[in-house]
């Protein structure tokens, strides 16, 4: 995802697909994010760099993006999704927080 004018891997929430094509859609180049005809995902992202919790080596906490208190959404497209992320809400603790766990696949090369 581009963020801040850099390229860089952010966990997301998908909320919808959408299947964009210019005949039907004849106003998508106006659209932020928007590269071509294709699918695309409205997602909402974290808004900074996740932290490791302890010394968990499989579970990290971020904060979803928010602007005055609102959600922020983004028009991604899919075939930038690198892979998989497992997230949870982070109960009881600071709004908007969240955890995401490191895919099922990994977790062998991070025990001895």
């Amino acid at each position: 995802m581009l963020l801040d004018g850099r390229l860089r891997k952010v966990p997301a929430q998908i909320i919808f697909f959408v299947d964009v094509n210019e005949e039907l859609c004849p106003y998508a180049g106006n659209i932020t994010g928007y590269r071509g005809e294709g699918t695309y995902a409205v997602i909402h992202s974290m808004e900074e760099e996740t932290i490791t919790v302890g010394s968990s080596q499989l579970l990290t906490r971020g904060i979803r993006e928010m602007r005055d208190e609102k959600n922020v959404f983004h028009f991604q497209w899919v075939d930038s999704f690198v892979n998989p992320a497992f997230v949870v809400d982070n109960i009881g603790c600071p709004k908007n927080s969240l955890f995401l766990l490191t895919p099922r696949s990994e977790w062998a090369k991070e025990f001895l």
